[in-house]
């Protein structure tokens, strides 16, 4: 049994799939990409197998790159979502999300 990293976030300079957040520029990308691949070459030598993603800021509360990193590797992500709690559901959203292996939610961007 591995390691757990219980606060990753992963990004990338795909914006035309994942667009960012009104207001987000891209020199705010620093680096400007962090994708699954990338984190691998440093905690797969650590021995980290286990990863919680948490939704970084660069895509308020879009959150389809997370998601679609967690759907692409199962067996080594779940993730934070950020919900907007004054949306329209968000009790439905948080349970949609949960279904796709989100673990826990954050209400600010």
């Amino acid at each position: 049994m591995g390691y757990v990293d219980a606060h990753v976030h992963v990004w990338t300079t795909d914006t035309a799939h994942y667009p960012l957040a009104p207001g987000i520029k891209l020199e705010e990308m620093k680096p400007r990409s962090f994708t699954p691949q990338e984190l691998f070459q440093h905690t797969r030598p650590a021995g980290i197998d286990r990863i919680n993603l948490i939704q970084v800021y660069f895509y308020g509360f879009d959150n389809r790159y997370l998601l679609d990193m967690i759907a692409l590797y199962p067996d080594t992500f779940v993730g934070t979502a950020t919900i907007d709690p004054s949306g329209p559901d968000p009790a439905g959203l948080m349970t949609a999300l949960a279904r796709k292996k989100v673990r826990a939610f954050a209400s600010s961007s």
